[in-house]
């Protein structure tokens, strides 16, 4: 059978995984070997232990999406089928269970070429693999984008802070955190990018915005926007460069492994950033985290006015990322199956293991836009070695001017 003739390729291989699955239940049930009891099935039939407990996996996970990570190799499954034909298996149950495993290796042959190109296949689609597809990936990629770049960080942070002006309510103030959390260099002089300030109309045009820092102790000229209070001591020193639609700011230092561990927490506030209701020049509004340096995990907030709430219910996306412009409106998007989840508690705890003193860095911001916190709600979206470079997206459609 040729690979045009056969169906594509997720369908092909849920069908041929189902029948491997199949053929194995229906010859436990004609020796009167137990799924339920590896052990024993071990012992009776001169199987290795941990070849019992993967057959056993492959019948009693419920999806055929979850069976892959149990499946065990050629090798392994020639080893069953001949523990079983010495038990006395009947010829036609074997025979079967022979087929859909020679069917399951045409078809890795057909679309994979290999067992390793097929989990990547797997992993890339979803398929074959319970809870977050692309993990495994993204930790693959983790790991080498550290020794790659020469740095990796515990935690991205990024928050965002939206309410409507007090003095007018048809526009929007913002207050933005963001961070780096227990950042380490892995070799003298690596540098790492800390944030990247960019302002730009749904054109991608520039738009003129005026900042202050968050940091109510802060030099009110000064760029960097580092809150001093939540920096580890001494002050990481930042270098700046000009892109087309801001400026990029970037760590450097020479100190290697634990003993240059840091953390690194800057925000800025900007008073009526944006409009609140769809005009002829924006009809979406947009809030950005960049995945800009190797880390092991990103949380980003959305903490908004309960004013917004039934206003400003945003997708998330995660896209591709320009390091000169940022991700374009139709920059192609990466597989994703995180959500965006709301955080119930009144007032909103924003407490997480994974960004120390996060609630108390929260409480200063509502102090120094003289908010009150139980006005207040949040969204979270959460993600595990986030991709390289990219940018996870909330977007959402501006309402009409009542």
């Amino acid at each position: 059978m040729s690979l045009t003739d056969t169906p594509p390729f997720a369908q092909h291989f849920l069908q041929a995984l189902d029948g491997l699955r199949g053929s194995l239940t229906e010859l436990y049930c004609a020796l009167g070997a137990d799924p339920e009891d590896p052990q024993t099935v071990s012992r009776e039939f001169g199987l290795h232990r941990n070849l019992s407990w993967k057959l056993t996996r492959i019948m009693r996970t419920p999806d055929a999406e979850g069976v892959l990570p149990y499946l065990p190799g050629s090798a392994g499954l020639d080893l069953a089928l001949k523990a079983f034909k010495k038990a006395g298996a009947p010829k036609k149950e074997l025979d079967a269970l022979t087929r859909a495993k020679e069917d399951f290796e045409s078809m890795i042959n057909m679309h994979a070429g290999d067992r390793a190109t097929l989990e990547l296949m797997l992993d890339s689609s979803g398929l074959g693999v319970q809870g977050d597809p692309l993990e495994a990936s993204r930790k693959l990629a983790f790991r080498g984008n550290s020794g790659i770049w020469g740095i990796q960080a515990r935690t991205r942070l990024r928050t965002t802070f939206v309410a409507p002006n007090p003095e007018d309510p048809t526009v929007l103030d913002l207050a933005h955190l963001s961070g780096l959390i227990d950042l380490r260099r892995l070799r003298p002089n690596a540098a790492w990018p800390l944030f990247q300030r960019n302002t730009f109309n749904d054109d991608m045009s520039p738009r003129e915005t005026k900042s202050e820092p968050i940091d109510p102790d802060a030099d009110p000229t000064s760029e960097t926007r580092l809150w001093a209070e939540f920096c580890t001591k001494p002050l990481p020193q930042l270098r700046a460069t000009e892109t087309r639609l801001g400026a990029r700011y970037e760590v450097i230092g020479e100190e290697v492994g634990n003993r240059g561990l840091s953390t690194c927490v800057h925000g800025d506030v900007v008073r009526k950033f944006a409009t609140r209701y769809a005009d002829e020049e924006n009809t979406r509004g947009e809030f950005y985290a960049d995945s800009n340096a190797p880390a092991e995990n990103m949380i980003f907030d959305l903490i908004i006015h309960r004013d917004l709430e039934q206003e400003l219910q945003p997708e998330v996306r995660v896209l591709l990322f320009d390091g000169n412009t940022g991700a374009e409106p139709g920059g192609s998007a990466i597989a994703c199956t995180e959500t965006i989840r709301r955080m119930g508690s009144v007032p909103l705890r924003v407490t997480t293991p994974l960004v120390p003193r996060y609630s108390q860095i929260v409480d200063k911001v509502y102090q120094r836009m003289d908010w009150k916190p139980e006005d207040f709600i949040g969204l979270r979206f959460e993600m595990k070695c986030p991709p390289l470079p990219s940018t996870v997206q909330m977007r959402y459609d501006l309402p009409k001017r009542p």
